[in-house]
């Protein structure tokens, strides 16, 4: 085992789609049409669509304080 691998104490840095919807608290349906619309972008690794912590992050905090 390598022990000179840095440790990632934040949490994972690419969510699917469940936990994506959890941690914005959006649905579905709306978590694809703002993909659609190029507001967020997803990673397509294989089958599967990731999205970055970060990115929805600061997509979070970009909206404006009135629509929160």
């Amino acid at each position: 085992m390598n022990t000179d691998a840095p440790v990632n104490r934040e949490g994972p840095r690419l969510i699917g789609v469940p936990d994506a919807l959890a941690r914005t608290g959006l649905g579905r349906t709306t978590l694809y049409r703002l993909v659609t619309e190029g507001q967020l972008q997803p990673v397509k690794v294989g089958r599967r669509t990731l999205f970055v912590v970060a990115e929805l992050d600061a997509w979070i905090a970009d909206l404006p304080r009135a629509a929160r």
